[in-house]
């Protein structure tokens, strides 16, 4: 009897917890013809630029590819120079435009006059820094030899004793974030976000995490890494917030480790009552959803780290040929 309430328990917190998570979504993905905020607009613009790059490095480029897409991205960008204004975001999504009527210039390609007037309007962008970054360059081959990226990866261990009198000097934690930014995501919108924390704070987020026993009072600086859903604009993407702030937090863990920095990945697997305090704290965005925790320190020599087998790498694929 116990056993069977247990399980109603269970499917019934799983369903709470569902709709939690299609209400969160629902109320910030943003499609086509929504009313965008700053997060939406922001999104689309770097998807849309994102498909233009895309298409001018196809091995083919269809020469005047995308007219919707100039179009749709042409109207994102004046919404956001009336919400934002001319940050980073915007001259981007101008080099989109530029990167296009260049390489159609170069091919000798003329286009449609209603895209040529688009174009007319950001002209006085073109020369700046970030406009010039977007486009094509050239593929570049790692430097790095396979045995010199595997004993990095090796070398990388979840620790749990932090020296807590050892100073973390905030600009490294800026330069793994850095480094980390590389990551891909889809479309290339960078939904993620991380705020880093020690103290009070830490010690009431660690709190509600589920995996620091034995050593939470011994972390001396924790990074909360989130995904904001405002990126996002199509139900299939209900669970993209995930992959990518999933591989983003991998990317950040190497970045620290490639820093001297030690870390260890902790999971939330939160709760509905673990959620619901979590919002009160009102440490990120409403629209964002945590991915995980890492705690970060540095270690003494000698510290001791679980060996943590690996299984057999015939375990996790399958070649289809």
């Amino acid at each position: 009897m116990r056993k069977n309430l247990h399980k109603i328990y269970k499917l019934f917190e799983l369903e709470v917890l569902s709709f939690s998570d299609y209400r969160k979504f629902k109320n910030n993905f943003a499609s086509e013809k929504d009313k965008k905020n700053e997060s939406n607009i922001k999104a689309w613009i770097l998807q849309d630029k994102h498909r233009i790059e895309k298409g001018l490095s196809l091995p083919e480029p269809r020469l005047g590819f995308g007219g919707e897409v100039l179009k749709r991205l042409d109207f994102n960008l004046k919404e956001y120079l009336n919400v934002v204004g001319e940050d980073e975001v915007f001259l981007i999504g101008v080099g989109a435009f530029k990167a296009y009527e260049n390489f159609h210039s170069s091919l000798g390609f003329i286009l449609p006059d209603e895209i040529k007037s688009i174009f007319t309007n950001y002209k006085k962008f073109y020369e700046l820094e970030l406009t010039n970054s977007v486009g094509l360059k050239e593929s570049i081959t790692s430097p790095l030899t396979s045995q010199q990226l595997k004993h990095f990866f090796s070398t990388r261990s979840s620790c749990r004793k932090y020296n807590m009198e050892k100073h973390i000097d905030k600009n490294l934690l800026i330069e793994a974030v850095d480094m980390a930014k590389l990551t891909p995501s889809v479309c290339n919108r960078q939904p993620w976000r991380v705020n880093f924390f020690k103290g009070h704070e830490l010690n009431e987020i660690l709190k509600l995490q589920n995996g620091n026993t034995g050593f939470g009072d011994n972390i001396p600086c924790i990074a909360v890494v989130t995904s904001d859903l405002g990126a996002f604009y199509s139900p299939s993407e209900r669970n993209q917030a995930f992959v990518d702030g999933g591989m983003f937090s991998m990317s950040l863990l190497y970045s620290l480790h490639s820093l001297g920095l030690s870390a260890c990945a902790l999971n939330w697997c939160d709760t509905f009552g673990v959620r619901k305090k979590f919002s009160k704290l009102n440490y990120i965005n409403q629209s964002e959803i945590v991915n995980m925790i890492i705690a970060i320190g540095y270690t003494d020599d000698g510290v001791q780290v679980a060996k943590s087998p690996r299984l057999k790498t015939d375990g996790f694929y399958t070649i289809h040929w």
